[in-house]
């Protein structure tokens, strides 16, 4: 018999086999444990307690298939937003912009290349190439040339020369 049910998850933890829910409660009163998460290849996430799941139920075996939060932050026909909490997020929109969220981005790489015609500094910058841009400070690099600050209260962060 197949059965399909809703429950609250009250602990998830992520372990080397994939996402498992330690600890749910499905149907108000069944009480699960160990029930894996299954998710989509590329993507992980561990839910917190308190988030309901919705549970698939083969004869003895359970399984949690997705998962809902209140905190997700809303998105527009088209677009897709990876997000931790409505104030961290990503959002991929539907004419090709890529919106980061959050209070810190840190990008981790061997080699990052950034391919632009246009820069944007600062909160409500407007767009040019850095060039564009006045040139009010000098730099004390290993050029020994004069570099574009940016907009107003944006500070670009220069290595001296050793």
């Amino acid at each position: 018999m197949i059965s399909w049910f809703r429950g609250v998850i009250q602990a998830a933890e992520d372990t080397a086999e994939g996402v498992r829910i330690s600890r749910a409660i499905g149907r108000g009163v069944r009480d699960l444990k160990n029930v894996k998460l299954y998710q989509q290849r590329g993507f992980t996430s561990v839910p917190l307690g308190s988030e309901q799941a919705l549970f698939l139920q083969a004869d003895d075996l359970v399984v949690a298939i997705a998962t809902a939060t209140q905190d997700k932050p809303t998105a527009v026909a088209g677009e897709t937003v990876i997000y931790a909490n409505a104030d961290t997020k990503i959002s991929l929109t539907k004419d090709g912009n890529i919106l980061v969220k959050g209070t810190k981005v840190t990008i981790e790489a061997d080699t990052a290349n950034l391919l632009s015609p246009k820069i944007g500094l600062g909160k409500d910058a407007d767009l040019g190439t850095p060039l564009e841009k006045p040139v009010t400070t000098a730099c004390p690099c290993i050029f020994g040339v004069m570099h574009p600050v940016g907009a107003a209260g944006v500070t670009i962060p220069m290595v001296p020369s050793p």
